[in-house]
């Protein structure tokens, strides 16, 4: 059996790091090893991280990296023909790589040429284990075609992948800061790979309000970026840049709305600020009429003021 790289990204992670290494110290499947990439925390992050199990390092950057530069860092140092990725605030069932991998070998054996292995996660906050799991939040696709992601990512972020292939895309984007993940599937399914998804969470997923994933603006600009990427690599079939342009839009529409939100709030309606939303939020509306009640519900949820004469 390949022994597993698993790759922790972790900034000011103190709080949340030692739950994270220690569901990979209780896996069943022993043969890993685990690297963690400080990306310049100012708490005790790098000093919780080792100690714990001679299988486990920490690699440290002496400035924030991001998270696709932090999973970087730690590439320069994992040795493992398989590398799995764990955020600092997430946490592993005992058995996620041993079901991972069983998957992994079982699909290689079958001759397919896999990129991927995902799997479902459980969602869980301070409140402790919530009812809907990850994929009851973006939908599940069970064949993931290239066409079927750029749609929608539906691969959680703690997917296990062969090392040659990560290298073979060039390690992770630096400049598409919360999709660096989406960016590295998108390129993976460009060279033909396949993705084995299973439906059974192996993982708890953890939910915060001060996450990056919160961020609805800072995710939409994100989202921008790993779209022009795929547009510009020039591998995308004609209908799959049809997708692509679509949701390129729909993130900029979002971005919008996320920025002009605060400001009706405040001011009501000035034309300054809606105006800019209007043309686009038709354009995207228009191409998604089964989202029109969603949409109008949230658009009435917005507290707004009058505007003064």
């Amino acid at each position: 059996m390949p022994r597993v790289s698993v790759i922790v990204p972790a900034y000011n992670a103190a709080a949340v790091i030692t739950q994270a290494l220690d569901s990979v110290v209780a896996q069943t499947y022993e043969d890993w090893e685990a690297i963690v990439a400080d990306d310049g925390s100012s708490d005790e992050t790098a000093a919780l991280s080792t100690g714990r199990d001679p299988r486990i390092s920490c690699v440290r950057s002496p400035h924030n990296l991001g998270i696709g530069g932090a999973r970087n860092l730690a590439l320069t140092h994992a040795t493992g023909e398989l590398v799995a990725l764990l955020d600092a605030d997430d946490v592993w069932l005992p058995d996620y790589l041993q079901r991972m991998l069983a998957e992994y070998d079982a699909t290689v054996a079958r001759g397919a040429n896999v990129g991927i292995v995902c799997c479902d996660a459980y969602e869980f906050g301070p409140e402790g284990l919530r009812e809907r799991r990850y994929s009851d939040r973006v939908g599940w696709v069970a064949d993931v075609t290239l066409a079927s992601l750029l749609h929608r990512n539906t691969i959680f972020v703690s997917a296990l992948l062969p090392r040659q292939v990560i290298d073979e895309v060039s390690g992770f984007a630096t400049d598409c800061l919360g999709t660096e993940d989406y960016d590295m599937w998108l390129r993976v399914l460009e060279t033909g790979r396949h993705v084995v998804a299973l439906r059974e969470p192996l993982v708890m997923y953890r939910v915060a309000a001060s996450s990056l994933s919160a961020n609805r603006a800072v995710m939409a600009r994100a989202a921008q970026a790993t779209y022009r990427h795929a547009l510009s690599r020039g591998r995308l079939t004609a209908q799959q840049r049809r997708i692509a342009r679509r949701e390129l839009r729909l993130q900029r529409c979002l971005e919008q709305w996320a920025e002009t939100v605060p400001v009706l709030r405040r001011r009501g309606f000035p034309a300054s600020s809606i105006g800019r939303v209007v043309v686009l939020g038709a354009w995207v509306a228009l191409e998604r009429p089964r989202r029109w009640p969603h949409w109008l519900i949230a658009a009435l949820r917005v507290p707004l003021r009058a505007v003064p004469r």
